[in-house]
């Protein structure tokens, strides 16, 4: 034990600088160049890792079929709406803002990967219409006008699900600037008349908040500003009936906008007593809508 305790370690092996640091290969002897003199040197050769073994490739050099499954995962229908509405910029100019749906951080995994448009302009190109397959909700005829004029051909052939808010009677004058209820209706659906060309369009719905629109009102108006679109559904899917049963009317409650006996009465109306109303108002609306369509 003393003896162990007594014995010198052996000095510390002087690390040689001009060995090289990997054993299996040797390093060049260096070149005895001159500071300013770079006649004599050569590129070096990029190091070589191997940390996992895995092989890595640029995103343009991934097969086709693999981004499309990509953009199809990144940019596919959320299972809630991307919110779209207009607003005005510094010019006066109305320009569209999108808000996609859950915002509590949390549920951010649920929303479309949207950064993904943004790698290039190639892979915008390619993925761009992905991002039109999600439900997309639209506050005002003005949003869904705008935002259809936006869309290229390919972009209205993806779209699937769309959404339009139509507000109570009294907030649509307010909102009209005097407009009498009428004249206010021009307004108040003109956005149908963008949807020429959205062929492939499995849901159109309307959400009448507290369902103060007359079925059949709406059903004259829709004929009047989407007949084009109708007919292209019409004769895409063979009768009048299939194309009316892709719209729908959502009867929705506002709370706290009560001015009378019957808003007083839907307040207190429960779920399924609202699941009762859509439905009778759905089922009014496509019957006079065939009507108007033969």
């Amino acid at each position: 034990m003393s003896g162990a305790l007594n014995t010198r370690p052996s000095k510390r092996q002087r690390i040689s600088y001009s060995e090289g640091e990997d054993d299996d290969t040797a390093s060049p002897p260096a070149k005895n160049i001159q500071h300013g003199d770079i006649t004599g040197m050569t590129k070096a050769e990029p190091a070589h890792t191997e940390s996992n073994g895995r092989r890595t490739r640029g995103w343009a050099d991934l097969p086709g079929e693999l981004r499309n499954q990509i953009y199809e995962l990144c940019l596919a229908p959320s299972p809630f709406p991307i919110a779209v509405r207009s607003v005005e910029d510094t010019e006066n100019k109305s320009k569209l803002q999108w808000t996609s749906a859950p915002t509590y951080p949390r549920n951010k995994h649920l929303r479309p990967t949207v950064n993904l448009l943004l790698i290039n302009k190639a892979t915008y190109a390619e993925c761009n219409t992905y991002l039109y397959l999600n439900h997309f909700y639209f506050f005002t005829s003005m949003d869904l006008s705008l935002f259809l004029k936006c869309l290229s051909v390919a972009q209205k052939l993806m779209l699937r699900n769309l959404t339009l808010l139509l507000p109570r009677p009294f907030a649509a004058i307010t909102m009209g600037c005097g407009l009498t209820l009428r004249e206010h209706s021009n307004f108040l659906l003109s956005g149908l008349k963008e949807l020429e060309g959205a062929t492939n369009l499995e849901r159109l719905q309307l959400s009448s908040v507290d369902s103060m629109w007359s079925s059949k009102w709406l059903a004259v108006e829709i004929h009047k500003k989407a007949r084009r679109w109708l007919e292209e559904i019409s004769a895409k899917k063979g009768s009048n009936e299939k194309a009316a049963e892709l719209i729908d009317v959502n009867a929705i409650h506002s709370p706290g906008h009560l001015f009378g006996d019957k808003d007083w009465q839907l307040a207190f109306l429960t779920r399924e007593r609202y699941r009762m109303l859509s439905s009778s108002d759905t089922s009014i609306l496509r019957e006079e809508l065939v009507k108007r369509m033969r």
